[in-house]
């Protein structure tokens, strides 16, 4: 009976020592990534550290810590805008390269099928060149490649956040 009474009080202190390790507090988000408070505060942590150096040029003045935690996270705000930034443009470089390839196996085996000449007078019959029908067509492709891969990541973030009812009844 007295080892229940102790192993169930020590239990609950575990579980709640545990629990901070396991949730973290989004404090911002940026688009679809979030920042968590751990971040802001190994963030704050470095920068404080920075500028409490005693070589550093801000020794004499060194800004009061709600300064220091507010640069920390528009460093991290910034930060994670530029990796989205350039994750967006190697995702349509990605979708570039792919359209071309798709579009020149297209138009090559058009070629193929219908014969050079006719391939040709079928383009001049449409004021057309091969360069010009070929960046219209990657154009069109790449554009289709970006916007089915943002309604499939809009589809993704749908279902890893289930909508309440009372979300719905909005």
């Amino acid at each position: 009976m007295h080892l229940q009474a102790l192993v169930y009080p020590l239990f609950i202190i575990s579980a709640v020592v545990h629990a901070g390790d396991l949730v973290d507090r989004v404090i911002a988000s940026v688009n679809n990534s979030v920042i968590t408070l751990k971040r802001l505060e190994t963030r704050t942590a470095e920068l404080s550290h920075i500028l409490a150096k005693p070589k550093s040029p801000s020794t004499d003045r060194v800004p009061p810590m709600a300064a220091i935690r507010r640069r920390a996270l528009d460093d991290l705000i910034d930060e994670e805008l530029i990796l989205q930034k350039a994750k967006n443009y190697l995702r349509k470089e990605a979708a570039e390269r792919y359209a071309q390839r798709s579009v020149d196996e297209q138009l090559s085996e058009l070629q193929d099928r219908l014969g050079k000449e006719e391939f040709e007078a079928l383009l001049a019959k449409d004021n057309q060149n091969l360069d010009e029908l070929k960046a219209t067509m990657v154009a069109d492709r790449t554009h289709l490649i970006l916007v089915q891969q943002a309604r499939q990541s809009w589809v993704d973030e749908y279902l890893l956040n289930p909508v309440s009812q009372a979300q719905v009844d909005k």
